[in-house]
């Protein structure tokens, strides 16, 4: 008498029969999406090569979405209170920094 495959895959704990459907789904979407983002990249551009434009680094976008923060939240994203009367002097320093950083 054969034991069928349904009966050995009963056998074993759903928590590792989960995890093996979980990796055979990653590796499928793996297979499915990298070709995909690389038609992206080659559509769109988004490859940070000497070939092509530069990308901007994660520090600069950082730093940009920082100081967005603090123009929309002035004293919010700061280790330190905004002081009376120097809001209007931050906000100009950070949208200035905001603009640099989008046209350089």
């Amino acid at each position: 008498m054969t034991t069928s495959p349904l009966a050995i895959e009963q056998t074993i704990p759903v928590a590792q029969r989960e995890a093996r459907r979980d990796a055979v789904w990653m590796g499928e979407l793996v297979e499915e999406s990298v070709p995909q983002l690389l038609r992206s990249h080659q559509r769109a551009g988004g490859l940070n090569n000497r070939a092509a434009h530069n990308m901007p680094s994660k520090g600069a976008v950082g730093q940009t979405c920082e100081d967005l923060l603090q123009i929309l939240f002035p004293g919010f994203h700061d280790r330190a209170a905004v002081q009376d009367g120097s809001v209007d002097e931050l906000t100009a320093s950070c949208l200035a920094s905001v603009i640099s950083h989008l046209t350089d």
